[in-house]
């Protein structure tokens, strides 16, 4: 049983002591004097920059921000918005003990505050407990059984079919016997993804892969399919550049009605071939809105929301390949004139307080930085001009970075550190690779998985 230590970080948190070192962290903070932040916030999963762009949200608005989550992996909790930590390891804990020590934390904060799960597995554990943990803390009520449905790859395409809504052409193979048929009705090149992206995602540290012929997609399902399990379905490949791929952070009321919505372009990902945002601009869709505001009240949702969509070149249409009931990693690009978000609007609406219409920034950028660097040293391969330069101009352009910003340095300073450690152990692995004597060297990206 992990044992949990709850400490208190630093000092009470005084937000009006933190001084932005930017206008649009003064402007965000401008809404502090226009709401009641005086129920805390508890983030959970607290090592990326989606944990700390909840921190930052949240505190710069004033709210009194708390996470929870291991010491060694709480970069967010070096943020100066965080006031406190509570250690708890939740990926080696039972889901019961988790719900407890979560009780436990609320009960010593008390005022009942707002619970903020970052990522999947966190995300479907309140899901699932969420009887228990309601009494204790502010968290969305969605009709039992929605969050599921929009999270399974398998209930999301048959919704999308239900409602009308354009999605990739997909085929749930039973086995490995049955790709081929399966396969037979698609064109390649296909893309075998997870239908529970979290399960696959902890099994092999994937959540999809791109097969241009039968032979690799065979050799790819054998190396991700887990025995006795159907996790994998066939999808339809959408041909197109990153700036095709679309994302969408919303939220949505206990009536499933948008509250707020915002849309944006990818300009890269990583992994390139199809992957998480790393680089990216606010630009309008309300095509791309309409249709997950359909689903979202055919399935009675409430809550925070992230969507992944593609644009099809050779229909017009806009069709959706994920899901992610909660908010995304790049929730921060999807910021308005004033401050507002997603986080932001869940906030509002789980104290009881109005949402402030939309006031959308079509200029805004953002980026994560050490993703972004990958993503262009890999497109430097093709395109001579998108190596370390371009990530460097990206860089000093962006409107907002995952971790460094001049208002809270130590969590771009930690990553930096994290880094420069990564980058001392590569370099010491290659040298004793190296050697003649002493061992094999480390293998090499062609070893493993295929591809």
């Amino acid at each position: 049983m992990c044992v949990v230590t709850m400490r208190a970080r630093r000092a009470a948190f005084r937000p009006e002591r933190v001084r932005a070192g930017k206008m649009d962290a003064r402007r965000e903070r401008g809404m502090h004097g226009q709401c009641d932040v005086s129920v805390p916030a508890v983030v959970f999963a607290a090592d990326d920059y989606c944990a700390l762009g909840h921190v930052r949200t949240l505190g710069r608005l004033g709210v009194r921000v708390l996470c929870a989550d291991r010491e060694d992996k709480a970069l967010a909790a070096a943020s100066r918005y965080c006031a406190d930590l509570h250690e708890w390891d939740f990926e080696t804990s039972a889901d019961g003990d988790s719900v407890a020590f979560l009780v436990r934390l609320a009960e010593r904060i008390g005022g009942r505050p707002v619970l903020f799960a970052t990522g999947d597995q966190r995300t479907l554990l309140v899901d699932r407990h969420r009887e228990v943990l309601a009494p204790h803390f502010r968290i969305p009520a969605p009709r039992h059984g929605s969050v599921d449905r929009l999270y399974s790859q398998r209930t999301l395409f048959e919704l999308c079919r239900a409602c009308g809504v354009p999605a990739p052409e997909t085929r749930f193979p039973s086995g490995r016997d049955d790709v081929a048929a399966q396969a037979a009705a698609l064109r390649f090149p296909l893309v075998l993804k997870a239908i529970d992206p979290d399960r696959l995602m902890r099994r092999t540290g994937r959540r999809m892969a791109v097969a241009k012929d039968l032979a690799e997609l065979l050799r790819w399902f054998a190396a991700l399919d887990e025995p006795g399990v159907s996790n994998l379905a066939l999808q339809e490949f959408v041909p197109g550049t990153a700036s095709d791929r679309w994302v969408l952070s919303a939220y949505y009321d206990g009536f499933s009605n948008c509250r707020f919505a915002l849309t944006g372009r990818k300009l890269r990902q990583w992994p390139v071939a199809g992957g998480m945002t790393t680089y990216g601009q606010c630009a309008p869709c309300e095509s791309i809105i309409a249709s997950m505001t359909t689903l979202a009240r055919a399935a009675g949702y409430h809550g925070m929301l992230d969507a992944d969509f593609c644009h099809d070149a050779r229909d017009g249409q806009w069709k959706l390949l994920d899901v992610n009931p909660r908010a995304g990693a790049n929730f921060r690009l999807a910021v308005d004139r004033n401050g507002l978000d997603v986080v932001r609007a869940a906030y509002l609406d789980m104290t009881g307080q109005p949402i402030p219409s939309v006031e959308p920034d079509w200029n805004r950028s953002w980026m994560v930085e050490d993703k972004d660097l990958f993503a262009c040293r890999e497109l430097a391969i093709e395109v001579p001009d998108a190596g370390a330069a371009e990530w460097w101009r990206t860089l000093q352009r962006v409107s907002e970075r995952g971790y460094l910003a001049a208002d809270d340095a130590r969590p771009g300073l930690a990553l930096m550190l994290r880094l420069g450690d990564r980058a001392l152990r590569s370099i010491r692995r290659r040298v004793a690779g190296a050697r003649p004597a002493g061992g094999s060297p480390i293998p090499g990206p062609g070893h493993g998985l295929p591809g």
